[in-house]
């Protein structure tokens, strides 16, 4: 890995981790310098962290976090439905996670949240990969997002990434919900929704691709991807804070750090050296078989790398926005400016210059 400006003054530690009890992270005291008016970290700077345990593990696996200068307490979520309530009361400085509707409904809604990294498709190449897809049988006849007209699909909860990335079909085919029948199901069904995919009760399915029976199906022909969550937005995961951390000196320059090392992070689970490593964290963490996480891995290699943080990627995240309106998600449109900080542009170009 290559040395950069935050990293070269890390001390070797390890980072603490610690679910989340509920509570506010507490002050910091003023922020020591190290003379020349930059921010001195110390294990007395604290980062609270929420993330999935899958997304833990890699940062744990990946060792790039072995060094941090500062404490990360890492907080697995379990509830989902909560997340930026705990960003805006500052139980979670920071979160690491996927970018759906809910997040701008958020921020319209008076949640002081900034999204300070973005990650997703960096070219065109990578726009026909993504984990959150929408599949179809082979057999069903439908070729493009216009034939999905008239078609059951199965998935999951309105609003839920799952319908996010299902109304994104939708809209590039020219259709809405009143034009297909959407079969929902508890969100942590999903194998009533590809059970009902491959019985041939429904023609499409918009869901996850790390199953065992997704997979299989692909690989054999009997169901094929139509639609990439890259297809729908390039942005698909980010890295979220919010007004009290950004205030905060020391806790800004320990997020600095953090989104290089979360960038990092991407970087090392597309390498192919880490693909065996990458399906043993999704056998250990989800069951599923390691032969077929190397698979999810092909699919998803280039799917989620950190993004430059220019004009095109806040045109894309502008377009993403104006989709969930058309989608019905939110009632107005959000100017990009109001839920984008771009003040570690520099920080995450340095990690994608390297590579």
């Amino acid at each position: 890995m290559k040395k950069r400006s935050l990293f070269a003054a890390a001390v070797a530690a390890t980072a603490s981790a610690v679910l989340l009890a509920g509570c506010s992270s507490p002050a910091s005291d003023p922020a020591p310098t190290d003379g020349s008016g930059s921010v001195e970290l110390t294990k007395d700077v604290t980062l609270v962290v929420g993330t999935s345990n899958q997304e833990g593990a890699f940062f744990e696996e990946s060792g790039l976090f072995e060094d941090v200068p500062y404490t990360i307490e890492w907080s697995y979520i379990t509830d989902w439905g909560a997340i930026y309530s705990s960003i805006a009361s500052d139980a979670l400085n920071v979160g690491y996670w996927g970018l759906d509707s809910n997040a701008v409904k958020a921020v319209q809604n008076g949640v002081g949240a900034k999204f300070v990294s973005l990650l997703g498709a960096q070219d065109e190449a990578a726009a026909e990969s993504g984990t959150l897809n929408v599949f179809v049988r082979s057999d069903a006849g439908i070729e493009t997002t216009a034939d999905l007209a008239g078609a059951k699909i199965a998935t999951g909860s309105a609003g839920t990434t799952f319908d996010n990335i299902l109304n994104g079909a939708l809209l590039d085919g020219g259709l809405s919900e009143d034009d297909v029948e959407v079969i929902r199901y508890p969100d942590a069904d999903q194998t009533s929704q590809i059970s009902a995919l491959l019985n041939g009760e429904v023609e499409a399915f918009a869901g996850n691709i790390a199953s065992e029976q997704i997979v299989g199906a692909l690989e054999d022909g009997t169901i094929e991807v139509l639609f990439w969550e890259n297809q729908f937005s390039p942005v698909n995961r980010l890295v979220v804070s919010n007004e009290q951390t950004l205030s905060d000196p020391a806790k800004e320059a320990a997020l600095e750090d953090f989104v290089q090392r979360v960038a990092e992070t991407a970087y090392w689970k597309a390498d192919p050296a880490n693909e065996q490593t990458y399906a043993e964290i999704l056998n250990s963490v989800g069951n599923l078989p390691v032969d077929v996480g190397q698979k999810v891995w092909g699919y998803t290699q280039n799917a989620t790398l950190p993004l430059q943080l220019d004009a095109t990627t806040e045109q894309n995240l502008a377009q993403t926005i104006a989709d969930y309106q058309a989608a019905g998600y939110i009632d107005e449109p959000l100017p990009v400016e109001e839920i984008l900080d771009t003040r570690f542009a520099d920080a995450v170009a340095e990690v994608i210059g390297a590579h």
